[in-house]
């Protein structure tokens, strides 16, 4: 019924993402369990899952992204990749979004292509992380960088394409527009994925004490967001965008306290 309810054009472009995002999917499943693993090649996968899905749980909105914002589980897929190889890597990138989302009762066909989009974008971003050889600096801090680099940039055009299918904006213009708004937040992340794969391989005990801040930063961004959001649907209205009255009482209060101490002539011209 929901496939039905898209239009042909959107059809189009998620049809072949989900068949992809499924097809890897599948591959990462199936490797993953005909590979024998002891408890603690388990439990590091499973931790980061855990820590993935509760950031998945408060993204931070930003202005300008046309996913709605960004999370830290992006910090935990990109460095899953390069400690725990292709497969963990993928099943930590696109489950902890996707259970996020049935949570919250998001729609099927959304939340398909979304964990499809994650799927796609960390496959690639192992095959390429494979060609890296080596385990001293300059191997690490590569692995790391292609790995974030990868999923960011694939998410992001495929978010926009599917965006720009729907509300038939350009595409272009949307890539643009997202990348300007989330370019320095993903490459702070992209600095985070770094420590942890660095404190991970040093010790897990000690990548643990970058969990608690990097989650506290993100609470933190949201409560931001939300104050700043608050205060400007207090000065602004809601379905116009413009400025409402009291935002009109505040400067014209300014004006006239300024004229007055500046012993100056003030106009209020009202069209």
């Amino acid at each position: 019924d929901n496939m039905r309810r898209l239009p042909p054009r959107v059809l189009v472009l998620v049809a072949p993402v989900w068949v992809a995002g499924l097809a890897v999917a599948t591959a990462a499943a199936v490797s993953f369990a005909l590979t024998p693993h002891d408890l603690s090649d388990v439990a590091g996968p499973l931790a980061f899952l855990l820590a993935s899905t509760l950031a998945s749980r408060y993204p931070v909105p930003i202005e300008g992204a046309e996913s709605g914002g960004v999370t830290l589980s992006f910090v935990f897929g990109a460095s899953g990749i390069v400690l725990f190889g292709w497969e963990a890597g993928v099943l930590i990138a696109l489950a902890a979004p996707a259970i996020v989302q049935l949570l919250e009762h998001r729609p099927l066909e959304r939340i398909a292509f979304n964990a499809s989009v994650f799927a796609i974008g960390a496959g690639a971003a192992a095959m390429l992380v494979s060609f890296v050889d080596g385990s001293g600096t300059a191997a690490i801090v590569s692995a790391v960088a292609i790995s974030a680099t990868t999923q960011y940039a694939l998410n992001l055009l495929l978010v926009s394409a599917a965006v720009a299918s729907t509300t038939r904006r350009p595409f272009v213009e949307l890539v643009v527009s997202s990348a300007r708004a989330t370019s320095v937040p993903f490459a702070l992340m992209g600095s985070a994925a770094l420590m942890l794969v660095v404190l991970w391989q040093r010790s897990p005990v000690l990548s643990a004490a970058l969990v608690g801040p990097l989650l506290a930063i993100s609470l933190y961004q949201r409560s931001a967001y939300q104050a700043l959001r608050a205060m400007r649907l207090a000065l602004t209205d809601p379905l116009s965008g413009l400025g409402n009255h009291r935002s009109f009482q505040e400067p014209l209060k300014h004006e006239l306290l300024r004229a007055e101490a500046d012993d100056e002539p003030f106009t209020l011209c009202m069209i």
